[in-house]
């Protein structure tokens, strides 16, 4: 399992690194704009923004008592940590997810993977173990580069609560990757298991936003992936997102364990 674990490791660190790249290239745009935005009179863009209704800036995730952009943690929670860097660990935990088995069997190099000497279900946690360890390299890379990115054009970091949004990122990462194994797991299409695994996190996202809106139907919110990571909660106030754990580690147990079971009993020819 340790080989399958590395090899894993080997064969996906370049892609690895160009998210990163690019979402650090994203995140270095805002923090080089937020000296303009500083300069101009950021008294009067808050007042535009408090006569904005509340629930918009709750749909992204955003506390409007902390809406003070005149600090960069508020800045780059509302432009890159709300927006930008969801939609991109998304798109990288699906993509794990396929490459781990629907990508295999789609190509005919599955029979190889089992061919090895080892049991089906070493192989997948083997996998699975290197997906988190790249998971948790690029959020903690992309969270915390904006250390260097602000000294870099000299803007005061403080109030910049760094830890909470990259141990959020990572178990959203986690979670989206896990939904995505099952469906990666129940399709022998790459196609079939991304549109799939696509349209669970849009459906999540639209109970955010209608839990957001709607305070009668507020508790939908508890329901979705979205709720729990919170950019103005994590970055700004510097705190967790009330049952965030249990919420993360349950859903990605149950979908893990759904993907395992559905892995080692499968038929990969079809």
């Amino acid at each position: 399992m340790i080989a399958v674990y590395f090899r894993f490791l080997k064969d996906r660190i370049w892609s690895i690194l160009l998210y990163i790249i690019s979402t650090v290239a994203f995140l270095e745009m805002y923090v080089a704009l937020f000296p303009t935005f500083g300069s101009v009179a950021m008294d009067k863009i808050n007042v535009l923004l408090d006569s904005y209704p509340k629930e918009i800036w709750t749909v992204f995730g955003l506390d409007p008592a902390n809406l003070n952009f005149a600090k960069i943690s508020t800045f780059v929670a509302s432009e890159q940590y709300s927006i930008i860097w969801p939609i991109i660990v998304i798109v990288l935990g699906i993509s794990l997810a396929n490459s781990m088995i629907s990508g295999e069997v789609e190509k005919g190099t599955i029979e190889q993977t089992l061919a090895l000497p080892l049991q089906r279900w070493k192989i997948f946690m083997g996998r699975y173990a290197a997906s988190v360890t790249l998971l948790a390299f690029f959020a903690f890379t992309t969270v915390y580069a904006i250390v260097p990115l602000a000294k870099l054009h000299k803007i005061n970091l403080e109030g910049m609560n760094n830890l909470p949004l990259a141990v959020s990122g990572l178990l959203f990462g986690i979670t989206v990757f896990s939904t995505a194994c099952l469906f990666s797991a129940l399709f022998s299409e790459k196609s079939k298991a991304s549109f799939s695994t696509a349209g669970i996190v849009i459906a999540l996202y639209g109970i955010n936003i209608v839990g957001g809106l709607k305070a009668d139907m507020a508790y939908l919110k508890d329901y979705s992936f979205f709720h729990y990571l919170n950019g103005a909660t994590n970055i700004v106030k510097g705190e967790y997102v009330e049952n965030y754990l249990p919420y993360f580690l349950g859903v990605s147990a149950v979908f893990t364990i759904l993907a395992l079971a559905r892995f080692i009993f499968r038929d990969t020819s079809v």
